[in-house]
């Protein structure tokens, strides 16, 4: 350490949020995603108190493995169907120190694509891989293979089969799961992670692998991870726009508030984010009637369903 030189500490603090939702169908599936959120994000601040130089990143990646191991959320193991009745998956992480960013698209046989979206960010001069390729990079880190069968639960068949009968113009939901975090020394991180929408075609890719769509990490500015409709925030490059707005001089709850404006406005897209600033101030926002999101940050978890609800404990 250079002489004289003062070190600024942060408060580290996660932000994750279960998707944004047009329907919760009943209080039980509610607190079920409360119960989902408020574990990932206690998970991940675990990884992130414990420090170290790589602790945003790997608290990020601990807290969307928990909704990735969880059947409730469309990642992982719960992941939706497409139209072939196949698990489709896709992930990305970005490192605000570096600027570093790995995304993975496609992906079909592993539990966890946070983690490949990781070890392509830290492990690989390329930043996005599809389909067998990424497949094929999980094996090369030795990711396990996971079958087809042993991702696939009985609700989403259900949920397909529902889907294609009704081309989910009344029914779809969005269950996209995201994480933001920043440590000790200011180090931010995001990642996103989903299972796509059921019943889509095949090699569909929406936002949530991508840089500036699903997720920005940036320590001068902030860390973003989104949610909704895959094809508005690609078009609207929400993340970006957000990241924009802040770099301006706008509050992050300012951002995420007309970034989310913007989109339905202009093309009557819905979704939701959360956000850490560079200075560690925390937002969230969605423009659907339901997110479940949850924030660790010292000894208290904060949490909310519904636009402006949060609770602590």
């Amino acid at each position: 350490m250079e002489k004289g030189k003062i070190i600024r500490r942060f408060s580290p603090c996660i932000v994750v949020h279960g998707g944004a939702h047009a329907v919760i169908p009943d209080q039980a599936v509610k607190q079920l995603l409360v119960d989902g959120v408020k574990n990932a994000a206690n998970v991940g601040y675990k990884v992130l108190k414990e420090g170290g130089s790589n602790a945003a990143i790997d608290a990020v990646e601990a807290a969307i493995r928990v909704f990735e191991d969880n059947a409730l959320f469309n990642c992982g193991y719960g992941s939706k169907l497409n139209a072939l009745g196949r698990v489709s998956m896709d992930a990305m992480m970005m490192d605000g120190r570096s600027i570093d960013y790995g995304g993975v698209c496609g992906l079909r046989n592993v539990a966890n694509p946070i983690t490949v979206a990781k070890k392509l960010m830290t492990n690989s001069r390329h930043c996005l891989l599809t389909g067998e390729g990424g497949d094929m990079f999980a094996r090369e880190m030795g990711v396990p293979f996971v079958s087809d069968e042993n991702l696939i639960t009985e609700m989403r068949r259900k949920q397909l089969e529902a889907a294609l009968e009704a081309l989910e113009k009344k029914t779809r939901k969005i269950l996209t799961v995201g994480a933001v975090a920043i440590d000790e020394f200011g180090n931010v991180a995001c990642g996103t992670s989903t299972g796509g929408i059921s019943g889509v075609h095949p090699g569909r890719v929406g936002d949530s692998p991508i840089i500036g769509c699903g997720g920005y990490a940036d320590n001068e500015i902030a860390a973003i991870s989104t949610t909704g409709s895959g094809e508005f925030i690609l078009r609207c490059t929400l993340a970006s726009h957000s990241m924009y707005m802040m770099q301006s001089g706008k509050t992050p709850t300012e951002s995420v508030f007309a970034a989310l404006d913007n989109m339905d406005k202009r093309i009557g897209g819905k979704g939701g984010m959360i956000v850490l600033d560079c200075e560690g101030n925390a937002a969230i926002a969605h423009s659907t009637p339901h997110m479940p999101w949850a924030q660790r940050r010292e000894d208290v978890t904060a949490f909310g369903v519904y636009p402006g609800d949060a609770m602590a404990e």
